[in-house]
């Protein structure tokens, strides 16, 4: 496809897209400030404040007043602040009100999505307006884009398909991957719960066992008045066991009921990465955020010394970058807590077990021999390769996309651009041009004879070329490969001092190239 557009004196660009077409067009840069939001401090005085963006309307520009607390105030036109400048440029707000130390004032600019700009057939190419909504639309642009900036995604590596769905939150309970890892579901464990859960057992059993004691006082009771004394007085004794025994046996079912779902351990303060002794773990920083590695004992503090080792082996395991995450709890103190992220496999050193983490979250302090109730939570694998992109219908790249030669079908292309080759100075000799560097390409010829070189076409059948900006190409004597071809035979005669614009297209994977002049001593 071709298309032209005369600027005011008939200009005209030639552009060459990979895909073999020309088409020429006039390039226009007004807006090259890319912000678009603004944060201000307050001091109580200061009531101008700028807006160094561009904007057209009042109504395009969005002020929030932002209170030490963080309470967000949207302000109203007139009422809270008056505007200068816009109509496409940029201005300043006016507060009635200065805002106060300790508050904070965001502008931002918000554009209609709207276009107002029609051309009518026949009519001078009206340069002003056509830029005024090119202007437009890079505002919209720039304000999309802040958007995106500023919302969750996957990162540029995950091989994550399709939408990720994620489940109503369920409070207490943690966030995990389902089992094809599409989609965030809520973790079926609840820790607060279960504490709970196992306190009002164990208050159960309590008052189950004072209810029976109370049966047997009430028997005796109806034997003899003496029997009676006896027996109050050994219920004082009784009832006092009885706390104790209630004690323990409540200790004892929230002890039995925690370890069904995690894993008791005792902390110990060292931070060499060691063993840190039967039924112990350690970090290897006194300051829990900086921790980055745990050592686990092979064995639990559970009855009997439980070896746990196999299964902390896996915990590194999972294909995805985080692994999994480690959960500590003290017990009998919920609210002294530690979440890890674990971020590479598992080091089994015999007896004893490294575990490479991030910190997540904590609160609290850590003492030696304190009880800690470890419950570890897998991440699943990474999911396959990308399928569709039909349920994204902005997708954004944050590095190189590397097609690896492969085709890419029923596309259309919107604001292009090429990469471009900046050689500089070609200093005599071989020049060679790689088109993996960019097929735009601009060089300066200089030294006595350059011969040029063409390396890394597509394959065989596949059109590919590139555009070259050369300068002085007439200054010196340049040799050309043996399957170079131009129109009629013949090569151009360079411009000694200027810019000569040629195009150089193969199908036949770099075997014949067929040259093409764009345009001589371009000014």
């Amino acid at each position: 496809m071709q298309a032209r557009i005369h600027g005011p004196a008939g200009f005209l660009v030639l552009f060459t897209t990979r895909f073999g077409g020309f088409f020429y067009g006039m390039i226009a840069m007004t807006i090259t400030n890319n912000t678009i939001r603004l944060s201000t401090n307050g001091d109580g005085v200061t009531t101008v404040y700028p807006v160094s963006f561009p904007f057209y309307e009042d109504t395009e520009l969005v002020v929030i007043l932002v209170a030490a607390d963080g309470t967000e105030t949207t302000q109203t036109l007139t009422t809270h602040y008056t505007v200068d400048g816009g109509g496409g440029a940029t201005g300043s707000i006016t507060m009635v009100t200065a805002p106060a130390a300790g508050e904070r004032l965001v502008r931002y600019r918000v554009s209609p999505l709207t276009q107002e700009t029609d051309y009518a057939e026949g009519d001078a190419f009206p340069a002003d307006s056509h830029e005024a909504a090119l202007d437009r639309l890079t505002m919209q642009n720039q304000e999309q884009a802040d958007k995106l900036d500023r919302s969750l995604s996957l990162s540029e590596t995950s091989e994550v398909t399709g939408n990720v769905s994620i489940e109503e939150p369920i409070a207490g309970h943690p966030l995990k991957w389902n089992a094809t890892a599409n989609g965030i579901e809520n973790g079926s464990t609840d820790l607060d719960a279960i504490e709970t859960n196992v306190a009002a057992d164990a208050a159960q059993v309590a008052l189950d066992k004072i209810a029976t004691a109370a049966d047997v006082v009430s028997t005796n009771a109806d034997t003899t008045q003496t029997a009676l004394d006896r027996i109050a007085t050994a219920a004082d004794v009784v009832s006092t066991n009885a706390d104790v025994v209630a004690a323990a046996a409540s200790a004892t079912a929230a002890d039995n009921a925690t370890s069904s779902v995690v894993h008791k351990y005792r902390f110990d303060d060292s931070i060499s990465l060691a063993d840190p002794g039967a039924g112990e773990f350690r970090f290897n920083n006194a300051t829990v955020a900086s921790v980055t590695a745990i050592a686990f004992d092979a064995t639990t503090a559970d009855t009997g010394n439980p070896d746990l080792s196999d299964f902390i082996a896996t915990w590194g395991a999972s294909t995805n970058t985080v692994k999994g995450q480690i959960v500590c709890k003290k017990s009998g103190t919920p609210a002294t807590f530690v979440v890890f992220n674990v971020t590479a496999a598992v080091t089994d050193n015999t007896g004893w077990l490294q575990v490479t983490v991030t910190h997540v979250a904590s609160n609290g302090t850590w003492s030696a021999s304190d009880v800690a109730y470890v419950q570890f939570i897998r991440a699943g694998d990474q999911g396959g390769g990308l399928v569709s992109l039909a349920g994204d219908t902005s997708p954004q790249l944050a590095a190189e996309l590397d097609g690896q030669d492969n085709t890419v079908k029923k596309i259309n292309l919107k604001d292009y651009g090429e990469v471009t080759n900046a050689i500089g100075s070609t200093g005599g000799g071989t020049q060679d041009i790689d088109l993996e560097l960019g097929n735009s390409v601009s060089l300066t010829v200089d030294t006595s004879t350059n011969t040029f070189t063409y390396s890394n076409p597509t394959a065989t059948g596949h059109l590919c070329g590139f555009t070259c900006f050369m300068t002085n190409g007439g200054s010196r004597t340049i040799v050309f490969p043996a399957g170079q071809d131009w129109v009629g035979g013949v090569a151009p005669t360079w411009t000694t001092a200027g810019v000569d614009v040629w195009v150089n297209t193969t199908i036949d994977g770099g075997t014949n190239w067929l040259g093409f002049v764009v345009g001589l001593d371009v000014k």
